[in-house]
């Protein structure tokens, strides 16, 4: 079947390239104007699929601190998180009770604690160790997931987790981009205030939010979307990265997605994950990153050989082995 010359042109004034013999959409990989290497230290916040991309970094041996209050589902639970790291003397933790754990609003469950006092020492580490990301980080990876969030009747405010506890404890909200950005203009400033050399990526995650309607998660999706691009079209050192796009639309085929047909499955991650370097990464990088995650992968097939070793020191022997590679690349001058 051939494109027509109407359909041709919509194409072409859209900047969106159609191939001819797929009907495949080719989502434009933007060119940030910065480069991230080794030595660049980044922050990632937001949803599961900020987990995945932050999960490939971690793999490919950068410095990276990945959602330190777990994940994170809203636009307001991550602005908490920055607030949280810009002035830890300042945060007041947000805890209740419930199912005979003590819970933080602002953490994920796995911060959920027998012990309220072990609860809050955790927490306040996790803030002192924020404090020193953001002051070093490089770059800063913020993935929204949903404009729809739960708000704490307590205290009026969302809440990152709901922790099992009762419904009637919250109120569901959506909320529009425009109270987005109001919340993070003044965040990204005073980020940048703290620390000069910071970048900022943008992304609304692809992964479906159904706990409403199917209306709803689009309803949703649009708010993220038009707030990221508010902001990035706010600040020169905030950049949007098509995620959400390139998913929705280039890898419109459940085949990419997990058997909850909601998250991406791993090949559509791989997919992303080859787009994000693409943005950000110098081609000798991507080469080296392709390694460093192949030995890491040994983590998770360790050989039979050796029934004595423990995962601990696999873990550390696949460490050596990726610091080694990092640092002989460098190095030899590959890379200066």
């Amino acid at each position: 079947m051939r494109i027509d010359n109407q359909t041709r042109a919509i194409c072409t004034t859209s900047k969106i390239a159609i191939m001819e013999d797929s009907w495949q959409w080719k989502i434009p990989i933007p060119e940030f104007p910065f480069r991230l290497d080794h030595h660049s230290s980044i922050t990632s916040l937001g949803s599961c699929f900020a987990d995945e991309i932050g999960g490939k970094l971690e793999q490919a041996g950068y410095s990276i601190f990945n959602n330190p209050h777990g994940i994170l589902f809203n636009p307001f639970s991550a602005a908490r998180v920055i607030s949280h790291g810009l002035n830890p003397e300042a945060y007041i933790p947000r805890i209740t009770q419930g199912n005979g754990l003590f819970h933080s609003m602002d953490h994920h469950g796995s911060f959920s604690n027998s012990d309220e006092e072990a609860l809050r020492k955790n927490i306040n580490s996790t803030g002192q160790i924020i404090n020193e990301y953001l002051k070093k980080s490089s770059c800063l990876l913020l993935t929204f997931g949903t404009a729809m969030s739960w708000v704490w009747n307590e205290d009026g405010q969302t809440a990152a987790n709901c922790h099992k506890i009762p419904q009637s404890m919250f109120t569901q909200t959506l909320f529009k981009a425009a109270e987005i950005v109001e919340v993070w203009k003044p965040l990204i400033c005073a980020l940048r205030e703290e620390n000069s050399n910071l970048h900022i990526v943008l992304s609304v995650s692809p992964v479906r939010y159904f706990k409403g309607t199917p209306e709803m998660n689009t309803r949703s999706k649009s708010q993220l979307i038009i707030a990221a691009h508010e902001l990035a079209e706010k600040f020169d050192f905030v950049y949007y990265f098509p995620a959400y796009e390139i998913l929705i639309d280039e890898l419109r085929d459940y085949r990419f997605y997990k058997d909850d047909l909601r998250h991406p499955s791993d090949l559509a991650v791989e997919y992303v994950w080859k787009a994000f370097q693409e943005s950000c990464m110098q081609p000798e990088i991507i080469a080296l990153n392709q390694k460093l995650i192949k030995i890491d992968r040994r983590n998770s097939h360790r050989p039979t050989a050796k029934p004595q070793s423990s995962t601990s020191e696999v873990r550390q022997e696949v460490e050596e082995s990726k610091q080694a590679l990092i640092q002989a690349f460098y190095s030899s001058g590959s890379r200066t």
